[in-house]
């Protein structure tokens, strides 16, 4: 897949006698001469026993052939390995290769720790003299330094410090010829935090107090810090969660069919009764806002009882009359 995409996305950026790119084949290797053909080459090549591997290993390309560039896609995978075959042989021709270039959408997938000092041996080869360096002598001897460290010791934002003059990042407001690289319509949009309206009640010193007095012990379990920091928001979004927690007392609480019922019955009977908090205001504008523009929305959230007034919220937001 990846070869077919290469073969297919270069004539969109360039003309054939200017670039083309080719799949690596022993015959098109000896037949194909041209300097401005750009050979795609399968990781699977990178085998003793292949033509690729032989070709490349012999005397005669070692003498005649210049390797101007090495673009590894999908780096990720293959190079974080120093011990396979596929690495061996790759890193046998980054050291003849002028300029190197590893592409993947997720550089270090397990950590800057762990798949740092693997990649970027098959970028610049070691960090001593003489083990293929490519490297700056100063930023090799930063590289080796900081990676022989462990422990505490390791800094990655050091680390990030030291790859940045050669590491460059695809963003949402990358453009390639006046054009977004990421479209607009699947770019993931910048989070905004919307404060709530001022009200007397869920900003207020008691309202935010009302759980804080059930914490049992000095020692407390983080399934029983959640809980009550759950119950504290819930409290601050409507008071009618102080309703629903008389209503479920006597049962078991969780996320349980019977639990649910209680939080509909109660966010239906009570919301409009007992008010909105400036919270809840807040979200019937944002609602409406977005119903005026026409656009369409998701409301996301982890806690079953959110939901519910979220839904219930929903409903006369885009009515006559506000909550």
């Amino acid at each position: 897949m990846l070869v077919s995409n290469w073969i297919t996305e270069c004539p969109k950026f360039f003309a054939e006698d200017v670039l083309r790119a080719k799949e690596w084949s022993l015959r098109e290797w000896n037949r194909d001469m041209d300097i401005n053909t750009v050979w795609i080459i399968k990781e699977s090549l990178l085998d003793p026993r292949t033509d690729f591997t032989k070709t490349i290993q012999s005397p005669e390309f070692r003498r005649n052939v210049v390797i101007h560039s090495i673009f590894a896609d999908e780096a990720h995978l293959a190079w974080r390995s120093l011990t396979s075959k596929r690495s061996e042989i790759f890193r046998d021709i980054q050291p003849r290769s002028e300029f190197n270039v590893l592409i993947s959408g997720t550089m270090f997938p397990l950590g800057l720790r762990d798949d740092g000092p693997r990649i970027l041996l098959h970028i610049g080869g070691g960090f001593e003299p003489g083990e293929g360096c490519k490297w700056d002598p100063l930023l090799a001897r930063s590289l080796r330094r900081l990676l022989d460290r462990s422990g505490k010791e390791w800094d990655p934002y050091v680390f990030r410090a030291l790859i940045a003059p050669f590491v460059l990042r695809r963003t949402t407001e990358s453009t390639w010829f006046g054009k977004y690289v990421i479209d607009r319509t699947v770019a993931r949009p910048f989070p905004f935090t919307v404060r709530p309206e001022e009200d007397e009640f869920s900003e207020s010193t008691n309202a935010l107090k009302k759980f804080r007095n059930a914490k049992e012990n000095a020692r407390e379990s983080m399934s029983k810090i959640i809980s009550r920091a759950d119950k504290q928001r819930f409290y601050a979004w409507t008071t009618i969660y102080e309703d629903v927690m008389k209503e479920i007392s006597n049962k078991s609480e969780g996320n349980s069919a019977a639990d649910v019922k209680v939080y509909e019955d109660c966010v239906k009977s009570m919301l409009r009764k007992w008010g909105a908090s400036g919270r809840v205001k807040r979200l019937v504008s944002l609602l409406k806002m977005i119903k005026m523009k026409g656009e369409r929305f998701i409301i996301v959230s982890d806690r079953l009882f959110l939901l519910v007034l979220a839904y219930h919220v929903y409903l006369p937001a885009f009515s006559e009359t506000d909550l």
